[in-house]
């Protein structure tokens, strides 16, 4: 695998062959989409130096929902070898679909915290620190047990590609284990879920993280977030009318309910998937992308970066599952996984998910 910088160059007439579909929206942000006005004429971008964003195991099949409590290490789980190099732990298949193909609703966040009044004046600097807000002993219970670390193993999160596309093309790359490209390393040095721990990103896929079920009806009436850390870097460019994004978006919804995404304003841009490039060069089934066009992670974060969510109705509305979605379009003129792979960017690399009382 070719060595990674900063910034990536990406070449942008492109990529597979198979099928086309409508063409997606533009989106990404007017700030990133603004540096790349000046190179519509030539055949390689770069990544804009001011496009600041907030921070596998083979595939999955269709399974149920696991039903055991999530966020728990398995009992015979080998311990964490420091030594061991890289390796993918399958998680088998994911749980029960709970989308459906509709466009996802933003789900319902909580409003802003009121502006402070600008008459008050700030506290001095030897005042003591309010206490936090006060969580129920069965509440916090509920929040110990959904805490995934990824250290033990998977704990019940599958993953899959989002659609029924039969390709022979690799279209789901989620892999549990130790990274060893993109930042490195997962957040605290040991294992976390990512689309692909040692190589980049693949053209035209898209697939799934799935959780299993999250029960915190203990804690109904509590505001709550969903906490993880991210590092992420995702392809960008133009073909001289269309500003294209690969990138990633986080949904959530209650067991036998729709897919939605979760607190869509937390994120830095929309996504655009490019599904063909003339030439004969398109994507496999160009109208699956699911992403398409919804608040995402785009280009590509500062570091690891810690995101909150706020939970909104979920909190307390009954068993929930969330998912890691995202998707790539053509970004080479290439039919081979491989050169389009030395090409790309490393992609998404997850750890750390918690839930917490704000």
């Amino acid at each position: 695998m070719i060595g990674l910088e900063a910034r990536w160059a990406f070449v942008l007439l492109p990529a597979l062959a198979v099928g086309c579909g409508d063409e997606a929206p533009q989106g990404g942000g007017a700030d990133a989409a603004r540096a790349y006005r000046p190179l519509r004429d030539m055949a390689t971008y770069t990544l804009p130096e001011d496009a600041q964003t907030p921070d596998v195991e083979g595939a999955g099949g269709t399974g149920a929902v696991d039903a055991d409590p999530a966020g728990g290490s398995p009992a015979d789980a080998a311990p964490v070898d420091d030594a061991a190099p890289p390796e993918a732990e399958d998680a088998g298949a994911p749980p029960e679909d709970l989308d459906a193909e509709r466009p996802p609703r933003p789900i319902d966040a909580e409003p802003p915290e009121p502006e402070p009044d600008a008459a008050v004046p700030p506290p001095r600097p030897d005042a003591a620190v309010p206490p936090g807000p006060v969580v129920p002993e069965a509440c916090q219970r509920a929040l110990d047990a959904a805490r995934f670390d990824f250290e033990a193993g998977p704990q019940g999160f599958g993953h899959r590609i989002m659609d029924d596309v039969d390709a022979n093309w690799p279209l789901d790359p989620w892999e549990h284990g130790r990274a060893t490209v993109g930042p490195g390393a997962c957040v605290d040095g040991g294992r976390c879920w990512a689309t692909g721990l040692d190589e980049n990103l693949v053209q035209c896929q898209r697939a799934e993280l799935r959780s299993p079920a999250i029960d915190l009806d203990a804690c109904a009436g509590q505001r709550i977030e969903m906490v993880f850390d991210h590092w992420y870097a995702f392809w960008a460019g133009t073909d001289g009318f269309s500003e294209w994004y690969d990138g990633g978006t986080v949904e959530a919804g209650t067991i036998g309910e729709f897919f939605e995404v979760l607190a869509p304003e937390v994120y830095p841009g929309t996504i655009a998937i490019n599904p063909s490039i003339g030439f004969g060069y398109s994507c496999v089934d160009a109208n699956n992308f699911y992403v398409d066009g919804l608040p995402g992670f785009v280009l590509e974060s500062d570091g690891w970066e810690e995101v909150r969510m706020p939970l909104g109705r979920l909190a307390g509305a009954g068993p929930f599952a969330f998912r890691f979605a995202y998707a790539t379009g053509v970004s080479a003129e290439t039919r081979d996984p491989d050169e389009s792979q030395a090409l790309s960017p490393p992609g998404w690399f997850i750890d750390r998910i918690r839930f917490e009382v704000r």
